[in-house]
């Protein structure tokens, strides 16, 4: 392309004019992208704290519901109770955590899930180990990583989960 000398100084200026924009527009964009990062992070602090947040009210919850639950059996004594009684109680309930505990860890993690309900990992490890005191927070993960991927249940975030269906085969303990 052939260009006049008097046009050269004018070219010449549109040239170093188009160049900064460049260079603005890519400071601008660079700019954005820190932007969106440090944006997406907040959000995945948000989401961490919320799921924190839902497990920490859950142990409240839990602990509000086992001091009541202690109060209430407080007042009644060992004396108040008749020996007889007191063998048969203790025997039934030896008998349930017997039967409870042969159950596979799938459907001990099952028996604390709700349909459709969110609930927290402590609250399905609390669940399991109570049950079954020896059952490790591992063997736990890996069982809830296999409903999972079966469709059984959903990891709705962090440590929380979601029973979706209930899967053909499963006994509700009695």
């Amino acid at each position: 392309m052939s260009t006049s000398t008097e046009a050269q100084p004018i070219l010449s200026k549109l040239k170093n004019l188009a160049a900064a924009e460049k260079a603005g527009k890519e400071q601008a964009d660079a700019r954005a992208l820190q932007l969106e990062r440090a944006l997406a992070d907040a959000r995945e602090a948000q989401r961490v704290r919320a799921t924190r947040h839902l497990a920490a009210e859950a142990a409240v919850t839990a602990a509000e519901d086992y001091f009541t639950q202690l109060a209430a059996t407080a007042g009644t004594t060992a004396e108040d109770t008749p020996s007889d009684a007191r063998a048969t109680e203790s025997a039934t309930e030896w008998d349930r955590n017997a039967d409870a505990s042969a159950r596979p860890v799938n459907d001990l993690i099952l028996d604390v899930l709700e349909l459709g309900q969110v609930t927290p990992l402590a609250s399905i490890y609390e669940g399991v180990q109570r049950v079954r005191p020896g059952t490790s927070g591992g063997a736990i993960r890996g069982q809830l990583t296999n409903l999972n991927r079966r469709g059984v249940v959903e990891i709705v975030s962090r440590g929380v989960y979601r029973l979706l269906v209930i899967p053909e085969g499963y006994q509700a303990p009695t």
